[in-house]
């Protein structure tokens, strides 16, 4: 079974970030429709474009207005507009800039447990219990015994997942890019936020994801990935396939099919030679 790794330089305030992240995922969609025994794992690593700004003082278009003056904003939107129409995007202006970091956490905890092959988000990342309590209905083990689910919650998950997909973290990257930027929400607003986690799958209930927001691992964690960051990635978005496959900007669909395509051809080669 072909497994792809997809490392993903991103910042959540970045419309381009937006159009780039729902090529990936289309290009996910029909490759694996076609490919059906492919699997890919998704890493996020935190980019901040405007690491200084804290409060969602202005939209979107009031910010890019002022920056760069109407004329120059007309444009700047009219190209994501164009760029993203065949994606299924509808560009609302209208969300608010704010601080990302909270964003990013929530990301990174998605990021975490994908890679781990948890389904919990708190078991993954090795938090304490009594910190990160099960929400009703978990089969996780809680710090006084094993909680359980009936079968027909566990039919409805499975179901739910067969419809979908989809980890979390993919659920959550689109989430929060769809709200942003065409639903008008704030990048900032935490009740937002621990809402998408938890329709997303990652947190049981708001007050566990916002408890998340609030941990010292989570400051750590942030505060580490963001160090991290590579010096050759210098621009967002970024993705790098497989170690080794840089797909720089938003780019169509189709450019991450061919490279999709061709790690698949080197991985069945490689099989054969063996």
């Amino acid at each position: 079974m072909a497994t792809f790794k997809v490392d993903i330089y991103s910042d959540t305030a970045c419309p381009w970030c937006y159009v780039g992240n729902k090529s990936l995922e289309s290009a996910i969609t029909d490759f694996t429709s076609q490919h059906p025994e492919a699997s890919f794992q998704l890493v996020w690593h935190p980019f901040f474009v405007f690491p200084n700004v804290k409060g969602s003082t202005y939209t979107y278009r009031e910010i890019y207005t002022r920056a760069h003056g109407p004329a120059r904003a007309a444009d700047f939107f009219r190209r994501l507009e164009v760029a993203g129409a065949p994606l299924g995007i509808s560009f609302d202006w209208q969300g608010r800039t704010g601080d990302m970091a909270a964003s990013h956490k929530l990301l990174l905890w998605a990021s975490e447990m994908s890679s781990s092959g948890h389904q919990d988000g708190a078991a993954s990342l090795g938090l304490e219990e009594d910190l990160y309590p099960s929400p009703p209905g978990s089969p996780r083990a809680g710090a006084a015994g094993a909680t359980t689910t009936t079968a027909a919650a566990a039919a409805a998950d499975d179901d739910n997942d067969e419809e979908d997909g989809r980890t979390p973290l993919r659920r959550l990257i689109s989430a929060f890019y769809r709200g942003v930027f065409e639903q008008g929400r704030s990048i900032s607003d935490r009740g937002f936020l621990a809402s998408a986690a938890v329709d997303a799958g990652l947190a049981g209930d708001q007050e566990q994801a916002l408890r998340w927001l609030d941990a010292a691992e989570a400051d750590d964690m942030l505060a580490e990935r963001t160090a991290a960051i590579p010096d050759e990635v210098s621009a967002v978005p970024c993705f790098v396939v497989q170690d080794k496959f840089q797909v720089g900007g938003a780019q169509p669909p189709d450019v991450f099919l061919q490279v999709f395509e061709r790690i698949q051809r080197e991985q069945l080669s490689s099989l054969a030679g063996s």
